[in-house]
């Protein structure tokens, strides 16, 4: 398979959307974006544009220039768990709470009562699973996302915490806000899914990432701390950029500048996190997307078939799509949650139809907090993930380069056909 002639026209929609080197960049435009796409056995295409930094004369971005991954740590921390399942040392429906002490603590939030008092909390009698967490039916939440996880955060803590403050695992330690396999609730089971392997295997989850993800895969600019294990990686980060918008100090235009005191750097005592913890870059990820396509690589056929199975219920499914419809931009930008059904599979959302002059039904996809996505489309056998580093998630200028990226490589392929 061959994007033949698409080259020019995917490095031209990336050019198109980026704007020069610059303190600001314009409101229509991004300061860095990555895209690479592959198949079973190539690189279809890889492209990138715009500048590390936003200085006049910062170095440019390359498919090899490093980012935070935010959420899109999850599918390979899933990737892990399912290999532990293929191995036989732990089993998808097997309570898991003997393992992690503080889940098998955790509470449920009861909702509040005509009084007016702060939500309740009643003992979890209901077994919680490896395949709970990672379809995000464990009942564990961010407290940001889960009106009443926020109720009683503020009625405990006084605030919500920022992804700053989630470092140590008490920080993950909440109540559930629904019992296991009630709700769909987006939120931090894949961090615990990542303690989970740590009790199973004795390794830190970055160890055991390094020696059967990155180092088979060749991913060597992938790390929880980068500034540790990737040679040259402060030369090779990706500035953060956020929109000024009215109140912030700014004129409110929507430039897109350097944000500001904003880190990811990991501190003393800080867990690997499941869920958000990663550094890489564009190429790296695109070699864990290929061999995910590859059954056999790093997943049994077995265990990829069932990564890829829906997995919800009804009752879980209609709370998935109530997110999804209720923050289009951060769950998922590239498809009208309204028209498209969807599920979760083991890894990330599913769109189970056809999406017209896209992805085929039964892809997966996801992404994470500075609005960088990727796809797997097994029935055509082609992957791809675009890289940017823009805060908060759900950016219009991203939503609207990653449609065109898209819809670009399908009609090429379509053509083909």
């Amino acid at each position: 398979m061959a994007l033949d002639g698409m080259k020019t026209h995917l490095d031209g929609i990336l050019q198109a959307h980026v704007g020069p080197a610059g303190v600001t960049v314009d409101k229509d435009k991004l300061h860095v974006a990555g895209f690479v796409v592959v198949d079973r056995n190539d690189v279809l295409y890889s492209g990138a544009a715009g500048h590390l930094r936003f200085e006049p004369e910062s170095e440019k971005y390359t498919v090899d220039s490093i980012s935070w991954a935010a959420s899109m740590t999850k599918l390979i921390t899933a990737v892990c768990l399912l290999q532990l399942v293929d191995k036989g040392l732990i089993s998808l429906d097997e309570d898991v709470r003997s393992h992690l002490p503080l889940v098998k603590e955790m509470q449920v939030l009861t909702a509040p009562d005509e009084t007016g008092k702060p939500p309740g909390l009643k003992e979890n009698e209901t077994p919680l699973t490896l395949r709970h967490l990672l379809t995000h039916t464990s009942g564990l939440a961010y407290p940001r996302l889960d009106p009443l996880l926020t109720e009683w955060t503020l009625a405990t803590a006084g605030k919500l915490p920022s992804h700053s403050d989630l470092r140590d695992l008490q920080s993950y330690a909440t109540p559930l806000a629904s019992a296991p396999g009630e709700s769909w609730k987006y939120g931090t089971s894949y961090d615990w899914a990542g303690q989970l392997l740590e009790k199973v295997t004795g390794q830190r989850l970055g160890a055991y990432m390094g020696e059967h993800i990155f180092d088979p895969l060749g991913m060597a600019s992938t790390s929880f701390r980068p500034a540790d294990d990737v040679p040259g990686a402060a030369a090779r980060m990706t500035a953060v950029g956020t929109r000024s918008s009215p109140g912030d100090g700014g004129d409110g235009d929507q430039t897109l500048g350097l944000l500001t005191g904003f880190s990811r750097d990991p501190k003393e005592g800080e867990i690997d996190s499941g869920g958000a913890g990663l550094f890489g870059s564009p190429a790296d990820y695109a070699r864990l997307l290929q061999a995910v396509l590859r059954e056999g690589r790093l997943l049994s056929r077995e265990i990829t078939d069932e990564m890829f199975r829906p997995q919800l219920d009804a009752r879980t499914r209609a709370a998935l799509v109530k997110h999804a419809v209720d923050m289009p931009l951060m769950m998922m930008p590239e498809l009208d949650a309204a028209t498209t059904p969807i599920d979760h599979g083991l890894a990330g959302v599913l769109n189970t139809q056809d999406v017209p002059g896209k992805r085929r039904g039964g892809s997966m996809a996801w992404g994470g907090m500075l609005n960088s996505r990727w796809w797997i489309d097994r029935e055509t056998g082609i992957a791809g993930v675009f890289f940017t580093s823009v805060y908060p998630t759900g950016d219009p200028v991203v939503q609207k380069v990653y449609n065109e990226l898209e819809e670009a490589v399908y009609s090429q392929l379509l053509k083909k056909q």
